[in-house]
């Protein structure tokens, strides 16, 4: 397979940014490397999964940190088992610099710092913090409503 097509195969680019990566030969090896390890390790498809996830694993390639890249096989695995969410990503990428000397992550404290497994809907927040304002004394006397 070309360059081009694995990447329009696998991360559903659009023609400007497949034409960028394929500048980028760093990038494109650790492309390659990362859709290998999860069809290897993971028995993941890329091709096969959908454009959420695919722009997740381009994130991974483009900002793992390149200290902690010992820890990237670990995060993929939770890529792979569909456990991480786009928008904690930031949490994931500074929970692996803060642990980049770590021997190995601590599973226990990777889940629970980064809330793997938690996951809120936009009505269980809404529902929760009216209830949290509902019930609190000083938000009432102030007349704050939500």
């Amino acid at each position: 397979m070309e360059d081009n097509e694995f990447l329009e195969a696998n991360f559903a680019l659009g023609a400007q940014k497949i034409t960028e990566t394929l500048k980028n030969a760093a990038l494109l090896r650790t492309l390659k490397d990362i859709v290998a390890e999860l069809t290897q390790e993971f028995n993941c498809n890329v091709v096969e999964q959908d454009k959420n996830f695919k722009t997740l694993v381009y994130e991974v390639a483009t900002k793992f940190p390149k200290e902690a890249i010992k820890h990237r096989l670990f995060f993929l695995k939770y890529v792979a088992a569909d456990k991480v969410v786009k928008e904690r990503f930031d949490l994931y990428l500074q929970y692996f610099k803060t642990h980049r000397n770590d021997p190995e992550i601590n599973i226990d404290d990777f889940e629970k710092e980064c809330g793997i497994g938690v996951n809120f809907s936009k009505e269980d927040t809404i529902r929760e913090v009216k209830i949290f304002l509902d019930t609190n004394e000083d938000f009432q006397k102030n007349g704050w409503k939500f």
